[in-house]
């Protein structure tokens, strides 16, 4: 069972790339430079923002990300409760093993989507 689950691991490790990441690192751009992005091609008088990410974008993006996760892990879980349900062979402890990995995947996804939905709610209210 724990070589399933590091299979499964690994395959979700290298199906996102997560090994293959660099840091890609770019110089910083100058006052002048900023100024005349901001100014527009051509004098076409556009206007630059504050460039900081509200505090609601950022939260949103954590909570799709993690929802994401959540979500793909709970998948994951279903499948493998699946799996050991079928290979339990009549056994009780499997059965009732299987069943209990079920009933708590199912549960954390009922978990994330409420919380996506709490936290879209207090977002659009603030």
């Amino acid at each position: 069972m724990k070589k399933l689950l590091l299979s499964f691991v690994i395959a979700f490790s290298l199906a996102l790339g997560i090994g293959a990441l660099t840091p890609v690192y770019a110089d910083s751009p100058t006052d002048s430079a900023k100024a005349a992005v901001c100014q527009g091609v051509k004098g076409g008088g556009g206007t630059c923002g504050s460039g900081a990410a509200s505090l609601q974008k950022v939260i949103k993006a954590a909570l799709n990300i993690l929802s994401f996760v959540a979500g793909f892990l709970a998948v994951v879980m279903i499948i493998i409760s699946g799996i050991r349900f079928i290979t339990s062979g009549g056994d009780a402890q499997g059965v009732a093993g299987a069943k209990k990995g079920l009933i708590y995947a199912i549960v954390g996804l009922v978990v994330v989507g409420m919380s996506q939905a709490i936290v879209h709610f207090v977002l659009k209210k603030l």
